[in-house]
């Protein structure tokens, strides 16, 4: 009957409980909680996602001239530092469903890198000296996100695994200017 009455929250977890009269409440502390049949929603207090080739979820980028390029990367993001308030809109905007916060970031971090991407010339970012520049403009733009930072997602971390691998319209280009 214990077990059937106790919920177990992890340090790495917060929980967002709903009780039998419908008030929330956001649990940050670990341990072993009494519950008496509330819905409870777990979320990861913070997590890092890889954008690469063996998961065939590489980020694309679209250069000045049309051509395209994937991009290897890591971002991470907290959503532990948000106030309670935050949290419950976060909840009810996702509805329970933590890859829905995953989404928010990796569509964010998409607009950004296709709205500064597009700004360069694939030549000086893939074999030339603005690769680097390019890279602190969208780290810049994606970290502490105002937009993401309203509903309580922190993006803390983005780094990027590598140059850009150009597309096979970019690559022709590269051979014809080498000719």
């Amino acid at each position: 009957a214990i077990c059937m009455f106790a919920h177990k929250l992890e340090n790495q977890e917060l929980g967002i409980v709903q009780s039998l009269n419908g008030d929330i409440e956001v649990r940050r502390q670990a341990g072993w909680w009494l519950q008496v049949s509330p819905t409870i929603t777990e979320y990861p207090k913070a997590g890092i996602y890889q954008l690469n080739s063996s998961d065939r979820d590489m980020l694309d980028i679209q250069f000045n001239n049309k051509t395209t390029a994937k991009l290897s990367a890591n971002i991470g993001y907290r959503i532990d530092t948000a106030t309670d308030e935050q949290l419950i809109a976060l909840h009810q905007l996702v509805e329970g469903d933590g890859e829905k916060i995953w989404k928010m970031v990796l569509t964010a971090l998409n607009t950004i890198a296709q709205s500064v991407s597009t700004k360069y010339d694939p030549s000086e970012v893939i074999g030339g000296d603005k690769f680097e520049p390019m890279i602190r403009e969208i780290s810049k733009i994606i970290m502490h996100n105002p937009e993401l930072m309203k509903h309580g997602i922190d993006v803390n971390y983005f780094a990027v695994n590598g140059r850009p691998l150009p597309d096979k319209n970019t690559e022709q280009q590269f051979e014809r200017q080498k000719e």
